[in-house]
């Protein structure tokens, strides 16, 4: 029976699609010619050869970490994350560490959470569909909050998670993930 691939390379693997596809639809848009069949041709080819040098990426580690590595994270929980966390970066000024909550509202066509903040307000007009927000929940990056069963708050691991995120968002770290393009 075949082992499950290590989610870290299959990460690994769409962000490098992410790449692609970004830099494709970057060319058409300035009308430059793109060898995307190249590109993908030499990802499948650095692909083969770590799966070759890697037992074919299963993985055999259960380490728990201090932090989930920002890129198995998928991209609209990303920005869940994001919008909650914003008071994490140095990006306005000094960061405060104060994370906002997520509250559920019915109100909507489909349910939605909204990242609400001590004072009541919401950074995200629209809210955060169900999907990413649950995500996290499996991710173990957010917790019931003690205000209520309809609201959601971050876990130490979220904490420290998203606080090593912003540490590499602010120092304009080029490996992060490609945050414009879903997948």
């Amino acid at each position: 029976m075949p082992r499950k691939m290590d989610p870290t390379i299959r990460a690994k693997f769409k962000e490098e699609a992410r790449r692609i596809v970004s830099a494709d639809r970057a060319a058409n848009r300035s009308g430059r010619s793109q060898n995307t069949i190249g590109e993908m041709e030499r990802a499948l080819v650095r692909a083969y050869k770590l799966g070759q040098e890697t037992d074919g990426g299963t993985s055999t580690s259960t380490k728990k970490s201090d932090v989930i590595d920002w890129l198995v994270i998928p991209p609209r929980s990303r920005d869940v994350l994001m919008y909650m966390t914003f008071s994490f970066s140095s990006f306005r000024s000094k960061p405060t560490f104060t994370a906002d909550r997520l509250v559920h509202s019915d109100e909507e066509p489909k349910p939605r959470w909204y990242a609400v903040n001590d004072d009541g307000y919401s950074v995200h007009e629209r809210g955060f569909l169900d999907g990413p927000v649950k995500k996290l929940v499996q991710l173990e990056l957010l917790k019931p909050s003690g205000a209520g069963s309809n609201a959601l708050e971050l876990t130490n691991l979220g904490i420290e998670t998203c606080k090593t995120y912003w540490q590499r968002s602010d120092m304009n770290d080029p490996t992060l993930p490609i945050m414009s393009v879903r997948g």
